[in-house]
């Protein structure tokens, strides 16, 4: 979003626990005109597309709802863009471990100064956006959040694999005033999550000589994790995290980095098997941090940290970059995203996948040992120490 993302971060994630059935304000103007002016940016304003992942509740293995209130927690917000034009909205809710996304079409502009537009709850929504009115945006499709939330996890999933067959993506369609209907969207699904390719195992088969493998079948328990793209699963009574594979090069280059520090007792996930092998939904079994909170949202929280406990993190970061950098490896996108504060208040590195992230690495300095301390002296930055 045009200089505005940050503080719409920063807005949604201060509103971490709306109720989803919110009753509605019943003044459906809320006080905005009713031209349809304001869902218009000025032409002089180019978006790009914008994706905000926010703290959401993960806290409970699926089990069915027997009624009464549903809590929502705000999951991801943004939109999409083209040729600098905002084109589509749309935002998250979760409900124990389900997401549900609603998507809104920028309704189009008048053809002609003066003309009356026939305002609905798409022109309302549009407004919150454009506006840096989240919360509002929030409150006006809790309800909706609420019934999809109270019919699905009526009738859960029985396991993870029907679980991520499941389309949670709706596209909102105004009927007039507050009236609307909504389809289901699996394709702009696919648009956030990516559709992973498919993954060439034989190329992996001497890194993995030693791994285990399991069954998607075999995992008897599951709960969403915070960015919902990966799951803590049970097997056979233990606890892993399972991470879906996207495509077969970032999948090699975790593998390769995980099995090269196996024996170094450094804070990073080990590999512990991988899953599905050569089917739909494969992936990695990888060591189950058990963490209070990403890096990312320390000032959120835990904001009176103290200056002592920020610089143990660093230094415990700086550590184990230069222990990876020893056994010749790079950690890759370093950034606070991938740094995970367990329940002893100690700092892990996660995510080898490689890569970069604008503000963190510079794309030239991508998968080096040269990005890897740029990224660590940003994340210092991050944590308001000096040098």
């Amino acid at each position: 979003m045009a200089d505005q993302s940050h503080d719409l971060a920063e807005d949604v994630i201060q509103s971490t626990s709306i109720e989803g059935d919110h009753p509605s304000t019943g003044d459906t103007s809320t006080g905005l005109s009713d031209g349809s002016e304001d869902i218009f940016p000025n032409e002089n304003q180019r978006w790009e597309d914008e994706d905000v992942l926010l703290s959401s509740d993960n806290s409970a293995f699926l089990e069915p709802v027997q009624g009464g209130r549903v809590n929502m927690t705000p999951s991801r917000i943004g939109h999409r863009a083209g040729q600098g034009t905002l084109e589509t909205v749309y935002i998250g809710m979760a409900s124990g471990p389900m997401e549900f996304v609603i998507v809104l079409a920028v309704p189009p502009p008048p053809t002609q100064p003066g003309e009356n537009v026939n305002r609905t709850i798409a022109h309302q929504c549009i407004d919150f956006y454009v506006n840096n009115s989240p919360e509002d945006l929030l409150r006006l499709l809790a309800p909706h959040f609420s019934s999809f939330a109270k019919a699905e996890m009526a009738n859960p999933p029985a396991n993870l694999q029907a679980y991520m067959e499941r389309q949670y993506c709706f596209r909102l369609i105004p009927e007039g005033g507050d009236t609307v209907t909504f389809e289901p969207y699996p394709e702009f699904c696919l648009n956030l999550n990516g559709a992973p390719d498919r993954i060439d195992w034989d190329s992996l088969k001497d890194e993995l000589a030693n791994v285990p493998t399991f069954e998607l079948s075999e995992i008897e328990d599951f709960r969403v994790g915070f960015n919902r793209g990966v799951y803590q699963v049970a097997i056979k009574g233990k606890n892993f995290l399972y991470k879906p594979a996207s495509n077969t090069q970032c999948l090699a280059r975790e593998i390769s980095v995980l099995q090269k520090v196996a024996g170094c007792s450094l804070r990073v996930p080990k590999l512990e098997g991988v899953v599905n092998v050569n089917q739909k939904h494969s992936g990695m079994l990888l060591t189950l941090i058990s963490n209070r909170f990403g890096l990312s949202f320390w000032p959120q929280i835990q904001p009176e940290v103290s200056v002592a406990e920020r610089q143990k993190w660093y230094d415990q970061i700086s550590d184990i970059i230069h222990a990876l950098h020893q056994n010749d490896c790079c950690w890759g996108d370093a950034k606070p995203d991938n740094v995970v504060i367990d329940e002893n208040l100690d700092a892990w590195l996660v995510d080898f996948e490689g890569g970069t992230t604008d503000g963190w690495v510079d794309p030239e300095l991508a998968n080096t040992v040269a990005g890897d301390l740029q990224g660590l002296e940003r994340i210092r930055e991050h944590l308001n120490l000096e040098e």
